[in-house]
């Protein structure tokens, strides 16, 4: 059968990460730590595997200084290069593209980079830019909140952090991570499609990793969705061994409701019989809410709308960017669309989004659709559902 397939053109999410590689604070004790990142590899850049223990960083953070009134954005040649020579420096987004300012700090003899998010929410993956193909050291970027937390003791030269795979570096460590694990298929889910177990039952698993020198017993994977505050999943899997270096997919049983509604949490924790030297990488939780959006950006749960920082244009665009999302389900012809959330960031060198327009486009794909391995037939028959124009 025909199934609707609801397509819209606008600005979206872009996310960088290496599942192995942790920025891990050592001092001061304090701040201790794993903090999320996203890391700037590949796509045109330069920049080491950090995969590859050879790879690593430990060293002191410092904030860089361009000697402009917005200094810590490192938009020109640092004016303080021996506070980061031989340092892993420190920067924040805005103003010019991520390239750009890991090369001043790489110029400034920097051994790595740390870019901290000025925008609320996660780190975000980073565009090559302009300059990707020159850096040679590591890049990476934490979110707004960590940068926070951080700053004070980086200023005084505190804070000593550890860049790298987290594979082979503690002898006792298990680990699973959003890149491997199953999740209800949309951050967003319109209830009107989600009635009952027959319309939205969820597989779920994991993979876990054993990133310690020793082997591993007693391995249970556990997954726990609540729901207004009470547990409405709680489900533990057979105990596994994981040898060093190796992974294991874990099955759990599938999550349905007899109806849906609401804000949802899902979290995954993984231990074993023996105490984890690095535990900050063995839970893994996210929010899926089913009210009425679609979404595939994370969900606040405060707000109960999609998070709206992470997103990018590419720092090379310099005219139309458009992208696309869709939606298809069997019962997509019980919904209309009422509008769409969606938020904007400027091109490297622009200094406003005034004046700037943002135009969305809906369309049905009116061909059968059955599969990935349908064969290209070259065209597809579309047709245009919807148009509006947004003006900055």
């Amino acid at each position: 059968m025909k199934k609707l397939l609801l397509s819209a053109c606008l600005l979206t999410v872009a996310l960088g990460s290496h599942a192995q590689v942790i920025c891990n604070v050592l001092a001061p004790t304090n701040l201790v730590g794993s903090y999320t990142l996203t890391v700037a590899f590949g796509g045109g850049w330069a920049t080491p595997d950090l995969t590859i223990a050879a790879n690593a960083v430990t060293d002191t953070l410092a904030f860089v200084s361009d000697g402009t009134a917005n200094d810590s954005l490192g938009c020109n040649p640092l004016v303080n290069g021996a506070a980061i020579n031989g340092r892993i420096a420190v920067i924040y987004r805005d103003s010019c593209n991520f390239s750009s300012k890991a090369l001043m700090a790489q110029n400034a003899g920097a051994v790595a980079v740390i870019i901290i998010n000025s925008h609320p929410g996660a780190p975000v993956g980073m565009a090559v830019g302009m300059d990707g193909g020159s850096v040679t050291i590591p890049v990476i970027m934490i979110g707004q909140a960590d940068g926070a937390i951080l700053h004070d003791e980086i200023a005084l030269g505190n804070v000593v952090a550890y860049i790298g795979t987290v594979n082979g570096v503690y002898p006792n460590n298990i680990s699973t991570n959003k890149a491997h694990v199953l999740m209800v298929r949309s951050s967003g889910l319109p209830q009107q499609v989600c009635t009952d177990a027959s319309e939205l039952t969820a597989p779920l698993g994991a993979m876990v990793f054993n990133y310690g020198t020793n082997d591993q017993d007693g391995i249970v994977l556990h997954g726990e969705i609540t729901h207004n505050g009470s547990s409405v999943y709680s489900q533990n899997s057979v105990a596994n061994t994981i040898v060093a270096g190796d992974s294991l997919y874990i099955a759990l049983p599938d999550f349905s409701q007899p109806s849906y509604g609401g804000l949802y949490k899902l979290t995954y924790t993984v231990s074993s019989q023996t105490a984890d030297d690095f535990p900050s990488d063995n839970l893994f939780t996210y929010n899926f809410l089913v009210d009425s959006l679609i979404s595939v950006a994370a969900i606040d749960s405060a707000s109960q709308l999609p998070i709206n920082a992470a997103y990018y244009r590419p720092a090379t665009s310099t005219g139309v960017f458009s992208t696309c999302i869709h939606f298809q389900d069997p019962h997509a012809s019980r919904l209309s669309a009422l509008g769409i959330y969606t938020a904007a960031t400027v091109a490297a060198g622009d200094t406003t989004i005034a004046d700037d327009n943002l135009e969305i486009y809906a369309y049905t794909w009116d061909d059968v659709f059955t599969g990935l391995s349908d064969a290209p037939t070259g065209s597809f028959t579309v047709n245009e559902v919807g148009h509006a124009i947004y003006y900055y």
